[in-house]
This record gives structure tokens, sequence and C-alpha cells, in this order.
């Protein structure tokens, strides 16, 4: 009887000390982030409102993305978006950051990406004509046929020209012109919600340390498969 109730408190023990494991895992993930994308992003006002800009670049493999959604009260497809790029900084517009109440883009964006630094950037540096410019003197001449996609992209231009300039200004990163490759992604596939999407290892595995996690979910695995 000793020696089976001794193995029940050990078998309890070592549950317990699985799910603390798997706890504090999870909370490195969230709390740290080594990506080194920068995503900037904006939204309409007024009747515009939930149509939302976005514009990223990997510092690791310069590919400018813009994407323009046209969303609802909760940002699902924003949310959605911003955790597959994963980004290590959010820019946003200074006016938004410093609005009372607090707009609800930036509230959930301070709950959903704890490992990313949310910086306001000045409303001027959101310019659509100053980012239609930069995008096409920068642009690969593979990318030309997608400025006419994004022309009449108000957002996304405008996102795309505070990205560039922070780039530039603050981060001293330049690229060459006609260089830069251009990916505008448009809404499209199925939508799992974020705490769904952690649960599920899909992008990150909850069992290892956040600088491998990526390697270790279903994504890193189908990503290596020929």
């Amino acid at each position: 009887l000793w020696s089976k109730g001794l193995s029940k408190i050990c078998l309890i023990m070592l549950i317990n000390l699985f799910y603390s494991e798997m706890n504090s895992t999870s909370n490195n993930q969230s709390t740290s982030n080594n990506s080194n994308l920068i995503l900037a992003i904006t939204e309409g006002r007024g009747h515009a409102r939930g149509e939302v800009g976005i514009a990223a670049v990997d510092l690791n493999s310069p590919i400018l993305i813009l994407s323009q959604l046209s969303d609802g009260v909760h940002y699902t497809d924003t949310l959605n978006k911003i955790q597959i790029l994963n980004p290590s900084k959010i820019l946003l517009p200074d006016t938004i950051c410093e609005q009372v109440p607090l707009s609800k883009l930036v509230e959930l964006l301070r709950e959903n990406f704890l490992g990313s630094s949310i910086i306001p950037v000045q409303r001027r540096h959101f310019n659509d004509k100053a980012g239609f410019e930069q995008i096409s003197s920068l642009c690969s001449r593979k990318s030309v046929n997608i400025l006419q996609v994004i022309a009449k992209k108000y957002y996304c231009l405008s996102s795309a020209s505070a990205l560039l300039s922070y780039l530039k200004n603050i981060s001293l990163v330049t690229f060459a012109q006609n260089c830069l490759k251009i990916d505008y992604q448009t809404k499209g596939g199925m939508l799992i919600d974020s705490q769904t999407s952690v649960r599920l290892e899909l992008l990150y595995s909850l069992n290892v340390e956040a600088t491998a996690a990526k390697n270790f979910s279903l994504y890193g695995i189908l990503n290596k498969c020929r």
C-alpha cells in the first residue's frame, strides 16, 4: 500500500511539473521576441474605421510585405496577420497612441503582442503619396506590376511610408534602387484565432525554448518538407 501511495504521489508531482514547465515556456515566448521584422500599421478614421493598412520588412530577408484589410470591430484578420508576421517592433501613428479613451486597435495590440515593442511615430510620416514614390523607386523589376495594384491602397501606402522612413532614419537601413522585392498579400484562407493557434502549436511550439520554438511547430516541420 505504501509503495502504491508513493507511486501515485510521484505521478501527481510529475504531472504538475509538466504543466508548470509548459506554462513557463508559453509565458517566456509571449514576453520575448527574437524576430527582426519591423511592422507599421494604421487604420482609417470616421466612416473608414476598420480599414487597416500594414507594411512590414524582415531585416534578415528584405522583402516589403504590404496588406490592406477591411476588418471588423474585433480586428480578427489584422491580429492573425500580425501574429503570422511576428514583429519585434510595431510602428503606430502617435495620434492613435495618444487617444483618450485608447483606441481598440492599440488595446488589442498591447494585449496580444507582449513581446513586440509598440513605437509611436509622428503622423506626418504616414503619407500615402510619399509611400508610393518610395516604393516606385525601390521596387525590383519583378515587382513593377504590383504598383498598379497598390496605387489606390491609401492605408498600406501610408504604413509603407512610415516604415521606410523609420528604417532609414532610425535603424539606418537603406535599400538600393530597383532592388527591393514587394509582396502584396490579400485576405484569404481559413481564419483561426490567435489563442487557438498558440494551443495547436501551429507557428510556435510550447515545449521548447523561444529561440527554437518556430522550428518545432507544425509550420516549422512542414516548411522543411520537399
